[in-house]
């Protein structure tokens, strides 16, 4: 599942958006964000669902 916000919004700290009910399982997350000084900032973390 991929998850769209609008890039021309006003700048904020968080991000946040619903998500479906996820079944049990392991998922990953994977993140991009541009910083103040406009370098991008990429990321993961796992987490599971039981």
């Amino acid at each position: 599942m991929s998850v769209r916000f609008n890039r021309d919004g006003a700048t904020t700290k968080n991000f946040q958006t619903m998500l479906p009910m996820l079944a049990p399982d392991s998922y990953t997350v994977h993140w991009k964000a541009m910083g103040e000084d406009g370098h991008m900032m990429k990321g993961s973390y796992g987490f599971m669902q039981h």
